[in-house]
């Protein structure tokens, strides 16, 4: 899964999505170390470590298997396995377990969410 911060503040518009008031690039590089149950190539885990987005694999459940040090900076690096929905803003939890549900019978998820304040979008 893909992660982007969609801004820092976003307001429902009347057609029943969101228009962004201002966006902007807010993650820090992380040299903290997780264990992950899950193997990754280390040069793929080097590469997605680099990238801006934030980069994380979960499964059918939900339950985070995989984190790259941006999502790792952003959860306060928890253990894995972790379940995602704990992290995320209270009001956004059953909306997100859900799509996630559905998403196991369908090609493809996208959802937004908040972290904290943060507006994310998940495809």
């Amino acid at each position: 899964m893909f992660m982007r911060e969609v801004s820092s503040k976003t307001r429902p518009n009347d057609s029943g999505g969101r228009d962004c008031v201002s966006t902007r690039w807010a993650y820090s590089r992380s040299t903290a170390e997780y264990s992950s149950p899950m193997v990754v190539p280390v040069p793929l885990v080097e590469l997605l470590d680099t990238l801006p987005q934030q980069v994380w694999q979960a499964d059918a459940t939900g339950v985070l298997l995989w984190m790259n040090a941006q999502m790792a900076e952003a959860l306060g690096h928890p253990a894995l396995p972790a379940p995602l929905a704990e992290a995320l803003h209270p009001e956004d939890r059953n909306g997100f377990i859900t799509a996630w549900q559905e998403a196991q019978c369908a090609d493809s998820f996208e959802r937004e969410y908040r972290l904290g304040q943060t507006w994310m979008l998940a495809q």
